[in-house]
Order: structure tokens, then C-alpha cells, then sequence
């Protein structure tokens, strides 16, 4: 190439590079502040627990549940090799990252434009 002709791809290739972190420093900024929920409220939920039946000495009689049977318990009610279990499970790097990985929500993207299953895109962090 020319040096004339080299000074509109260069311009053209700073301008692309300025724009693209422009958008992920304004994404980055929209996420941190209008995403953000109010973590005072996290125990503020309903959930579908199972309904208990007792008689009048408050012993359980029966539980009616839906199709979901969950109960309520303290992360530090859960034994050691559930928690392991479960991170190995469902985000096998989650030490390694910072809630996202780049590399699993292009995967889904590709999954989604092929019509292909090719493994969902979210963390244990984003789920």
C-alpha cells in the first residue's frame, strides 16, 4: 500500500477501536447503575413453599405442594461438597472469572444463529 492510501484505514481502524469502547464503557456505566436492584430486599421474596398442615398441638400433619417442593436454608446450612457439587455442575471456571465468560455467550450466540444446541451462555454468577 501507498502511504496516501494507508491514512484513511488507519483513520478508519482508530474511529471503529474508539467507538467499540466507547459502547462497552457507556454499557458498562448503563449496567452498573439502572440494573442494579437494592440488595436491603433480597430477603423480601415469595417463593412457592409447600403448604404444612398441622393439628392443634402444631405437629405436621401433611404438605401440599406444587410442582416445586422448595424450603428456605442458610448457605452455611449446605454441606461443603453440595456447594462444590454444584459449581462444578453449572460453572466449572467459577474462581476464574468475574461473573461472565466471553467465550460462553459467543457460544450461545452461534447456537442461536445456527438453530444449534451448543451449551447455554451464562455463569452460576449471571444465572
Amino acid at each position: 500500500m501507498e502511504k496516501k492510501h494507508l491514512w484513511p484505514f488507519i483513520l478508519f481502524a482508530l474511529l471503529l477501536i474508539n467507538a467499540v469502547l466507547f459502547g462497552a464503557l457507556l454499557g458498562k456505566g448503563l449496567a452498573l447503575t439502572v440494573n442494579t436492584k437494592n440488595t436491603e430486599n433480597f430477603t423480601d421474596f415469595e417463593t412457592s413453599l409447600p403448604t404444612k398442615l398441622l393439628d392443634v398441638n402444631g405437629e405436621l400433619i401433611t404438605e401440599y405442594a406444587s410442582d416445586e417442593k422448595r424450603e428456605i436454608i442458610a448457605l452455611g446450612d449446605l454441606p461443603q461438597h453440595m456447594i462444590d457439587a454444584l459449581i462444578s455442575r453449572e460453572d466449572r471456571v467459577f474462581y476464574s472469572h468475574h461473573g461472565y465468560t466471553l467465550k460462553s455467550i459467543m457460544r450461545a450466540v452461534v447456537g442461536k444463529l445456527t438453530g444449534k444446541t451448543l451449551g447455554g451462555g451464562s455463569t452460576l454468577t449471571q444465572q
